[in-house]
């Protein structure tokens, strides 16, 4: 496993556009244009991270609800046919 401390270099190519617009915003933040684009890849695997779980708890949450819903239908079925007897 990597380093975590250990840092690499690579050559990345962007449009000159989104170059100037992190030049930009990496003076508003007192950064360089490299810590800005790694600050901003960063956050956005922290948040998709967190997006990812936010997904798997919602969809744990609805998947409880549904089996609820049906075993109140279930139930509520169950009472009708026991009062057509």
């Amino acid at each position: 496993m990597t380093d975590p401390s250990e840092e690499v270099r690579f050559t990345l190519r962007l449009p000159a556009a989104l170059r100037d617009r992190l030049i930009h915003k990496g003076k508003e933040n007192g950064r360089s244009l490299n810590a800005e684009i790694v600050s901003r890849l960063e956050r956005a695997i922290i948040e998709e991270d967190s997006f990812d779980k936010s997904i798997y708890d919602f969809t744990g949450e609805l998947e409880e609800r549904l089996e609820k819903l049906e075993r109140m239908v279930w139930d509520h079925d169950e009472r009708l046919l026991r009062a057509k007897v």
